[in-house]
C-alpha cells in the first residue's frame, strides 16, 4: 500500500536543492554605519563628519546630507573607496550660529544609514567645540530579497521536519 506523502517524499530533493542554491546566490552581507561623530567650529563655520564603517570591496559611504533646521543645505556623493577600510571623514561648510541644529545622514553604498544631529550651543569665547545632543542611528529595514529568502528557508526547514517526523512513524 502507498502511503499518501509520496508528494512530500518527491518535493523535499526539489526544496533541498533550491535552499542550496538560494544560499549559495546570497550577496556580500552589508552593515549600516556603526557611528559617525560631528563637530562644528563656530569661527571658520566648519562641519566635521567622522563616520565609522568597517567596509571591503565595493562597500563604501555612498552619500552624506547635511541639514541646518530640518533644511537641506548640502549633499555629497562618493563614487571612490573610503580613506580607510574603517571609515572615513569630510569637512562641510556650513554656516550656523549658536541653537542652530545640524543634523547630518550618512548613507552606505549597499544597506543602511546613520543620522546625528548636533546643536550649536558655543560659549562666545570659545570658537572650536560645541554641544553633542544626539547620537540615535536610523538602519533600514532589511531589503525584500532577504525577507523573501528568509521565509523561503523556513518553509524548506518546516517541511523537511515534517517529512522526517512522518517518516519516524
Amino acid at each position: 500500500m502507498k502511503s499518501n506523502d509520496s508528494g512530500i517524499s518527491r518535493l523535499v530533493p526539489f526544496l533541498a536543492f533550491v535552499l542550496i542554491m538560494a544560499s549559495m546566490q546570497m550577496p556580500v552581507q552589508a552593515h549600516t554605519p556603526n557611528s559617525m561623530t560631528l563637530s562644528y567650529d563656530i569661527g571658520t563655520q566648519t562641519l566635521l563628519v567622522t563616520v565609522s564603517h568597517s567596509v571591503s570591496d565595493d562597500h563604501r559611504i555612498a552619500q552624506i546630507q547635511v541639514w541646518k533646521n530640518n533644511e537641506l543645505v548640502n549633499t555629497r556623493n562618493y563614487d571612490a573607496p573610503q580613506e580607510t577600510t574603517s571609515g572615513m571623514d569630510d569637512t562641510f561648510m556650513v554656516g550656523a550660529n549658536s541653537g542652530d541644529v545640524l543634523k547630518v545622514r550618512a548613507t552606505c553604498s549597499v544597506s543602511g544609514f546613520i543620522e546625528k544631529e548636533i546643536t550649536v550651543g558655543v560659549d562666545p569665547t570659545d570658537t572650536t567645540t560645541d554641544t553633542t545632543t544626539d547620537t540615535s542611528t536610523t538602519p533600514e529595514s532589511l531589503p525584500p530579497t532577504y525577507l523573501y529568502l528568509g521565509g523561503v528557508i523556513v518553509v524548506g526547514i518546516i517541511l523537511v521536519i515534517v517529512v522526517i517526523l512522518k517518516k519516524m512513524r
